[in-house]
């Protein structure tokens, strides 16, 4: 059993490292064989993430988003384009959560505003969706359970825990 732990956690930080963003904070092994994880984002990992997942909509949210992690919140702005079809852009901004629900990630929009333009419900849940799935994607992969556990959001990073299980392997 301790073999075998010693073999997962290089794969661990492998498979994490080689998720292009976020930094392994701590590593704990934990008595039942499971292993928590803490990754760190940076406000510029965080900014990328986002980014893509409003990019994932061929007319996005927003366009050349900004983040601005603040204290259990996540500000971005950036340009809307008006639905009218003229072309025209106005600034836009929309406030998010991160959290953790019954061992899951949640990501969600708790306000939006693009100067007067009417917020398209079904973009907001998509882009939700797509930033849910973008977190977890960092940290779970293949064949492994994974449990979110906490979420930590500064000013300068958010902080992922979580907690991978591949005592069935």
């Amino acid at each position: 059993m301790n073999k075998r732990i010693m073999i997962l956690l290089p794969l661990l930080l492998v498979a994490l490292v080689g998720c292009r963003r976020g930094e392994i904070q701590e590593i704990k092994r934990n008595a039942d064989g499971t292993v928590d994880v803490t990754v760190r984002y940076t406000e510029n990992d965080f900014a990328e993430m986002i980014d893509l997942a409003l990019q994932e909509h061929g007319n996005p949210l927003l366009r050349d988003p900004q983040v601005d992690l603040q204290n259990n919140q996540v500000v971005i702005t950036g340009e809307h384009d008006k639905r009218d079809g003229s072309g025209e852009r106005v600034s836009g901004s929309m406030i998010a959560t991160v959290s953790v629900e019954n061992g899951a990630l949640l990501f969600q929009v708790v306000s939006a505003e693009f100067e007067g333009e009417p917020v398209d419900q079904a973009q907001i849940a998509e882009f939700n969706a797509n930033m849910k799935q973008r977190m977890e994607s960092r940290a779970a992969r293949e064949g492994r359970v994974v449990e979110m556990l906490d979420v930590v959001l500064t000013d300068d990073y958010v902080d992922l825990t979580f907690r991978v299980d591949r005592r069935n392997d």
